[in-house]
């Protein structure tokens, strides 16, 4: 379960800092990010903060709107997880999908990163079975 979910992370784990102009975070314009902090939580122990390069290394993520993925950064990551949906609510980018895991495991869950407008900090979660991550950071525009 772990190693779906810390894949389906890997898809969406968004971060990096500063301030990019809000067309930026509009759907259309790809996005790289950077996680800064990152929490796993399951009921038996918790919540507890990890490192994102221990978590599957999802310090940087590709945000592809055009071919509606996300992936690790750099782009020639092999594993890809589709972006199902995208909606600008209250002044903040949500992107959701969902990740089926591997073939042989009852793995699979749900993520959704919610990136602000203005300047691009973001906050995700993915949450599958009994386990899920939450994390923070922001976006910046792909160049």
């Amino acid at each position: 379960m772990r190693k779906v979910l810390v894949i389906a992370l890997v898809s969406l784990a968004v971060a990096g800092s500063g301030f990019v102009a809000a067309a930026s975070f509009d759907g259309k314009q790809s996005l790289v990010c950077t996680t800064t902090e990152l929490y796993e939580c399951d009921p038996a122990q918790g919540c507890r903060l990890v490192d994102p390069v221990d978590a599957g290394d999802v310090r940087h993520i590709h945000v592809d709107f055009r071919n509606k993925v996300v992936k690790l950064h750099p782009v020639e990551t092999a594993h890809a997880s589709r972006i199902d949906r995208v909606e600008t609510v209250d002044g903040k980018l949500v992107i959701q999908g969902i990740e089926d895991g591997a073939e042989d495991a009852v793995d699979g869950g749900g993520w959704t990163l919610s990136i602000d407008n203005r300047y691009g900090s973001m906050v995700f979660t993915v949450a599958g079975g009994s386990m899920s991550f939450s994390g923070f950071g922001g976006c910046a525009a792909a160049q």
